[in-house]
């Protein structure tokens, strides 16, 4: 079933999305929280912008040329893009977002959502990207085999 406010910008993100997992990484898998944590953005993007939320980032390989955030290394990361040309509307979202699920880490100063310019590795702009992660003290219970996303 395809939801309103959800899309992922390839089928390998959605069958990730929907299974959990990336066959190609095992024993990695999506922390509960962060299903809540993006379909939270996705119904605020969806009010803001009346369109669904794009994915473009889930469970990622580690690469060794690029700093990248270590969330996606252990399920607890997701990227979106976004198309929120207002500032108020960038800091709206990522604000809604913090002030109802507080990153669980221990650091004050990192959070759950974040809106910035992504660029390629040439360092041509390729548009705005909602970073969603759920902290590392983040409980992280059994998922039963119905779990229904």
């Amino acid at each position: 079933m395809e939801s309103p406010y959800l899309r992922f910008q390839t089928p390998e993100l959605q069958a990730q999305w929907l299974t959990g997992s990336r066959p190609d990484i095992p024993g990695v898998t999506i922390h509960p929280a962060l299903y809540i944590v993006v379909s939270f953005a996705a119904l605020l993007y969806c009010r803001l912008t009346n369109q669904p939320l794009i994915i473009t980032s889930l469970i990622r390989k580690p690469d060794p040329n690029l700093i990248e955030s270590g969330v996606h290394f252990t399920g607890q990361g997701a990227d979106a893009h976004v198309e929120l040309t207002a500032k108020a509307d960038q800091a709206a979202l990522e604000n809604q977002i913090n002030a109802a699920i507080l990153y669980l880490s221990g650091r004050k100063e990192l959070h759950t959502a974040l809106i910035h310019e992504v660029e390629d590795k040439k360092g041509n702009k390729l548009g705005l990207h909602l970073h969603l992660q759920v902290g590392p003290l983040e409980p992280k219970p059994a998922t039963p085999e119905t779990f229904i996303v």
